[in-house]
């Protein structure tokens, strides 16, 4: 779902034909997809701090995850860059919108630290093909400290950390726009994002709880409906505006964080067999689910190849009419990533992850000694 709103949103909806008439409303959901990064923000935090949670206690805890991590998200991202930086250059491929980055450009990149790039330099720093990069920055910057607050924390004060956390980005996302007035800093810097990351990790951590998912099934569907009219009562005040709004970008990303982490919740105390369980189970989304990685790194670089070789919207609305022209520009863009994608997964993807075996997480052995003397 995260993946799909992000595609859309980037696919020149804002020169739909559909933005009037019947399929308003439609185009409304769509103009807001720059909430899909939100969400993935959000469900991140939940399922990295699970995985955490259950680590804690086993052996080699730092370097299983790190290991992990880097098998599942370094071998596509530096294959983009490597593709991206070396070899379109190479093949002259300025005819595919590629052209000369700078080494102080590309450092920033090979770093994971595009993000504070496009804070100080704005989003003209970023090369043609990869402004959506800088949530994976904000993920791996998460990354390098949350494991050691988990270890460092029990479940209860892990969840006071959460909190605080959610409070504080906030705090520095006002800050950073009402007072200083750098919209790019609020939006990209990972402690000011953290509030969307740590609603998921207090998911994670409320859940394993003694009595588990059980005492929040009462509570997740109210708390879905709760979160999602304080949402939508802030983006109403503010008419439905983006995040160019300095309340929407403050309260609002607040707001929809909250949302989000009540819609996980939901989806992770739903019961077996119920509407809510298969709607989440649905074949085609569980298919986008399994190459939405490979799909959020190469849509953008596939949009913007196309629109270089002749195939953007406007050369395509040309050719084909208003409505035909978009709708052949979003089935090309889609059907070409997904494609992409799906190569990408099986020929290199899941080769790697099979070397995740070797990282497996594993109780501390104890002395045996130690366990009768525990009893």
């Amino acid at each position: 779902m995260a993946i799909l709103l992000v595609m859309l949103l980037h696919y020149e909806t804002r020169s739909w034909p559909w933005r009037s008439g019947p399929m308003s409303a439609v185009f409304g959901v769509i103009r807001h997809g720059w909430m899909g990064v939100d969400l993935f923000f959000v469900l991140s935090g939940f399922l990295i701090t699970g995985i955490l949670l259950d680590a804690r206690g086993s052996e080699r805890y730092f370097r299983n995850f790190y290991a992990r991590r880097t098998l599942r998200i370094f071998p596509l991202y530096y294959l983009a860059l490597i593709t991206i930086f070396v070899l379109l250059p190479l093949a002259d491929g300025s005819a595919l919108g590629a052209r000369s980055v700078t080494t102080w450009t590309q450092l920033w990149f090979w770093g994971y630290a595009d993000n504070v790039l496009i804070a100080f330099r704005g989003w003209g720093a970023s090369p043609a093909m990869t402004p959506h990069f800088w949530t994976l920055a904000v993920e791996e910057q998460f990354y390098l400290v949350w494991p050691a607050v988990v270890l460092l924390c029990s479940r209860r004060a892990l969840v006071r950390v959460c909190v605080l956390s959610m409070v504080g980005a906030l705090a520095l996302r006002v800050f950073l726009r009402f007072v200083v007035d750098d919209p790019l800093a609020a939006n990209v810097l990972m402690p000011a994002r953290l509030d969307t990351l740590a609603t998921g990790a207090v998911v994670a951590a409320l859940i394993r709880g003694p009595r588990g998912v059980e005492p929040f099934r009462r509570w997740a569907k109210p708390l879905v409906a709760g979160t999602a009219a304080a949402a939508i009562a802030v983006f109403a005040w503010r008419g439905f505006g983006d995040s160019e709004d300095r309340v929407i970008a403050t309260i609002g990303l607040a707001a929809c964080a909250l949302c989000f982490g009540a819609v996980i919740l939901a989806a992770a105390t739903a019961e077996p067999a119920t509407l809510r369980e298969r709607l989440l189970t649905v074949p085609g989304l569980r298919f986008l689910g399994r190459y939405s990685y490979g799909i959020y790194v190469y849509h953008y670089v596939v949009l913007v190849a196309l629109g270089a070789s002749g195939f953007g919207v406007d050369a395509l609305v040309a050719r084909f009419g208003l409505v035909l022209g978009h709708v052949v520009h979003l089935g090309l863009n889609a059907t070409l990533t997904i494609a992409i994608a799906f190569a990408s997964w099986h020929l290199l993807e899941r080769r790697l992850l099979r070397l995740k075996d070797r990282f497996q997480y594993r109780p501390v052995a104890t002395p045996a000694g130690s366990l009768e003397a525990a009893a």
